[in-house]
């Protein structure tokens, strides 16, 4: 998460949530030509950061906070079917013990992810639709192998990855060792296959390339779709009473990939808009905070994953791009202010 995640974080155990502050990138094309670039190089204020969580440990700290402020909470409360019809909506479930129940209520926020019951619900967005992700968790003990190894640091891979990238990102006891495809192009029969062995492949070898031993048949691998912006769409069901954010809204960055500041951001628009009597406006308050800036991300992203090699020489290289992908990360920079500033610099064309 970007350092404008700060606000999100009041009230919660930063030391118990936060598993390592990263302050540098190292980035790689094809495993080869390694530059690491300070996020925050001497001279430059203010200072960006970004937090690496792990989700079950950061998603329990919310729910605390929550309950702590008056939230109702039903752990280990399956949800079976959502009834968007009638009026109250209705969400009905299990428990972990099998008891069966119903709850109603004027309004459903859809925070279930891309594929969640809400998604399903409203009965749109086939998955196919979707780009997928790769992961898995490696544990490793700081100081050990690699002098560039270091908790502070990410490693970002661009060549290895058709129409993506790899990353490693530094834990607290482990690395998550990880790569995306953005923009499959493989027709609907084999694409899921084709991606994961592409993706396994590429998480294999860019451990080999830093000297980290991973067995390839032992290792477990989590797999997970990735709902990428593609355009504006509807956010909310025809009756306002149903309003999506997060990945169910589709509100992950096409071009870094990172969704967790917007899926907060997106939550904190639809609560306001239902406190204020305003669901209805949704929507538009959504793209109005979004749209431009992930439009444009879509396109720079179309251009930066066809052109890997070009890009990683005219920009990445720069001894600034560790910093200014900080701070577009954390809206600091607007996507379409980058893009300009890529066209007058270097003169790419997007």
């Amino acid at each position: 998460m970007p350092i404008s995640s700060n606000r999100f974080l009041i009230g919660l155990d930063i030391e118990g949530v936060i598993e390592s502050e990263v302050t540098s990138m190292r980035h790689t094309f094809h495993y080869k030509d390694a530059v690491q670039g300070q996020i925050n190089p001497e001279g430059c204020s203010p200072d960006y950061k970004c937090f690496m969580v792990q989700r079950n440990v950061f998603d329990n700290a919310l729910v605390e906070r929550a309950v702590k402020s008056g939230t109702v909470f039903f752990d280990g409360f399956g949800v079976t079917e959502i009834d968007i019809i009638k009026c109250p909506l209705s969400v009905q479930g299990c428990s972990k013990t099998g008891v069966s129940s119903t709850l109603t209520a004027d309004y459903l926020i859809g925070a279930d992810g891309a594929l969640g019951p809400t998604v399903r619900a409203m009965g749109i967005r086939p998955s196919s639709n979707y780009a997928i992700g790769m992961e898995i968790e490696l544990a490793h003990e700081w100081g050990t192998g690699a002098s560039f190894l270091q908790p502070s640091t990410l490693h970002l891979e661009y060549g290895a990855v058709p129409r993506g990238y790899a990353w490693i990102f530094p834990k607290k006891d482990h690395l998550n060792i990880g790569a995306g495809i953005f923009r499959p192009k493989v027709s609907e029969g084999k694409r899921e296959l084709i991606s994961k062995n592409l993706l396994k492949q590429a998480i294999v070898q860019f451990a080999h390339s830093v000297g980290l031993e991973v067995d390839e048949n032992a290792q477990k691998y989590y797999a997970h779709p990735l709902p990428v912006w593609q355009g504006k769409e509807r956010l909310q069901d025809a009756g306002n009473r149903v309003l999506l954010t997060g990945d169910a809204a589709r509100l992950i960055n096409p071009f870094f990939g990172d969704g967790i500041l917007h899926a907060m951001i997106s939550g904190e628009i639809a609560a306001t808009c239902i406190a204020e009597g305003a669901a209805g406006d949704y929507t538009s308050r959504a793209h109005q905070h979004f749209a431009n800036n992930f439009d444009t991300a879509l396109k720079l992203a179309k251009f930066f994953y066809q052109f890997p090699g070009l890009c990683y020489n005219q920009v990445v290289k720069n001894r600034s791009s560790s910093r200014a992908a900080a701070k577009m990360l954390a809206g600091e920079t607007p996507f379409p202010h980058a893009v300009q500033r890529l066209k007058s610099k270097f003169g790419i064309k997007v």
